[in-house]
């Protein structure tokens, strides 16, 4: 009985090891770039959902658009993804900076409208 419950433990700590952490690949998009990707994609599929894009825009505003303008290919943007998805503290400081950029639109959008509105009084 104490063998069994001997093998059984050593089984157990060697099945609970943990895993490496991912290594980072050679099209690996960094992270400034990233950011730049991601901000990009999620204003587009705003812009998509929400009806702002004009729909004469709408093919124009695919995922071609950023693919293109940042020289990356969707194998390496699905692969980047992946691969800050497994390093969740690199992925939240990408998303951070996101934030902070978008709060940063948000402000520049509402003086602007702001700018708008006492010139039409």
């Amino acid at each position: 009985m104490k063998n069994t419950l001997l093998i059984f433990i050593i089984f157990f700590l060697f099945s609970c090891t943990q895993e490496d952490k991912p290594k980072p690949f050679e099209d690996l998009i960094p992270p400034d770039l990233m950011e730049e990707v991601l901000l990009d994609m999620h204003l587009i599929k705003s812009m998509r959902s929400s009806g702002y894009a004009l729909k004469e825009y709408d093919s124009m505003l695919g995922d071609g658009y950023f693919l293109e303008k940042y020289c990356v290919d969707s194998m390496q943007l699905v692969n980047s993804k992946n691969y800050y998805a497994q390093s969740p503290k690199k992925y939240l400081l990408i998303y951070k900076q996101i934030e902070k950029r978008l709060l940063v639109l948000k402000d520049s959008v509402a003086e602007l409208n702001n700018r708008f509105e006492k010139r039409s009084d």
